[in-house]
């Protein structure tokens, strides 16, 4: 059930992810800037994880995953601090992170994961609409007498 105190940390963090993405998108200095969030990131969730891999033993498959789901992070950033280098952020910011989708569903099939036809299909839409963004203004449509 979704309660106010939790709606009100939704609404605070997606709040708060717009802010960075509008800040990193003015900031000169896109490698630091995404260094410096990639840090503070860090700092902040290195002590629970640290709590967390103290407390209860981590399998080995799932220490591949966490280094896999970093790496993955770090390429997130990388793309998307190149593209705010050239791209408008309405452009920028869906593109780069509508790959995600498409990146782990090309990956799902070489692991071997069953994806449903609802599955498949919402994936298919966040793509047509990411290529989609890429036609906005350069057709218009005639209506009328």
């Amino acid at each position: 059930m979704l309660t106010g105190f939790i709606l009100l940390l939704l609404v605070i963090a997606a709040l708060a992810h717009a802010w960075w993405n509008a800040i990193s998108k003015q900031v000169e200095e896109k490698d630091i800037f995404f260094t410096l969030i990639t840090g503070v990131a860090v700092v902040l969730y290195f002590p629970a994880a640290f709590y967390l891999f103290w407390q209860q033993s981590i399998p080995v498959k799932a220490v591949v995953y966490i280094i896999g789901s970093t790496a993955c992070e770090l390429i997130y950033f990388y793309a998307l601090a190149r593209a705010y280098q050239t791209l408008p952020l309405s452009y920028a910011y869906p593109i780069v992170r509508g790959l995600g989708p498409l990146v782990s569903t090309i990956l799902s099939f070489f692991l071997g994961v069953s994806l449903t036809a609802w599955g498949l299909s919402g994936i298919l839409v966040v793509v047509v609409g990411i290529l989609l963004m890429q036609l906005h203004g350069k057709f218009t449509l005639q209506t009328g007498a």
